[in-house]
């Protein structure tokens, strides 16, 4: 897991120079307060999807990805980011067409997202996003999604 802001986000060792620049200009070029929810192409491989939820409690299923780095970055509102590396039971087997396989874990850390603020979290790394901090809030987020092997 990697934290940072746009000012930082060169120092993501996770991502291709050229994908921070892909991101940072998406970024730069929208208003991502006034940008509608949905999904949008950042070039062949890679996309963002711009979303609008509810954080909520923790249910302690964790979601991992065999093709994507997840970048989210945070439009508007907090969230808590729980994560880890050790995975406990398997919950839901990896659907490819999704990218995705859901479990529980074990050595939970948890991270905080504010506003401007990117968390990025590398392929197999269990991930829970979207926890509210201290009670539900509604929130905005870009979840940039970043093929690590585009030509597999």
């Amino acid at each position: 897991m990697w934290k940072g802001t746009l000012d930082t986000l060169q120092n993501c060792p996770y991502l291709s120079g050229e994908t921070k620049n892909a991101i940072t200009e998406f970024i730069q070029k929208n208003d991502m307060k006034t940008l509608p929810c949905g999904k949008y192409p950042l070039n062949d491989t890679d996309f963002v999807n711009v979303v609008s939820v509810q954080t909520k409690e923790s249910d302690g299923v964790f979601e991992a990805h065999k093709k994507y780095v997840d970048v989210f970055y945070m439009i508007t509102g907090d969230e808590r980011v729980d994560y880890s590396e050790t995975v406990d039971e398997m919950t839901k087997d990896y659907v490819e067409a999704d990218d995705y396989f859901l479990c529980t874990a074990k050595n939970i850390d948890s991270t905080y997202s504010r506003e401007k603020e990117f968390c990025v979290l590398d392929t197999e790394e269990l991930h829970k996003p979207s926890v509210c901090i201290e009670q539900p809030t509604q929130i905005k987020k870009a979840i940039f999604k970043i093929c690590k092997n585009p030509t597999k």
